[in-house]
């Protein structure tokens, strides 16, 4: 995601990536959110009990709409419009439609 900012990990070793970015290695994956608005309280605890979005799922060289629940999350308020998010799961964008889900746009990630 180009308008993120964080590690980048170059790899020529597929196993490497596989094992920190896949739901079956329960890895979690922490971000810094910085969002348009102040986070209501009740959009805190949303977050943490779980959002619906959509991702593409990709399976067999078909790429297939998927609407669910995500994981609950760890959220914790920095400021108003920033949280420190833990999720354990990588959906596609999960962190950005997450929030646009609940009416925020993600101004840094």
């Amino acid at each position: 995601d180009k308008d993120t900012s964080g590690l980048i990990l170059l790899t020529s070793d597929g196993r490497v990536p596989n094992s920190i970015l896949r739901a079956s290695g329960k890895k979690s994956k922490e971000y810094r959110v910085e969002v348009n608005r102040a986070i209501t309280e009740r959009h805190l605890t949303m977050l943490r009990e779980g959002v619906l979005i959509t991702t593409v799922a990709q399976r067999d060289r078909k790429a297939k709409p998927l609407t669910a629940y995500t994981l609950p999350a760890q959220v914790e308020r920095i400021a108003d419009n920033k949280v420190l998010m833990t999720i354990y799961e990588g959906r596609n964008r999960q962190i950005r439609k997450m929030m646009e889900a609940l009416g925020y746009k993600v101004v840094k990630l």
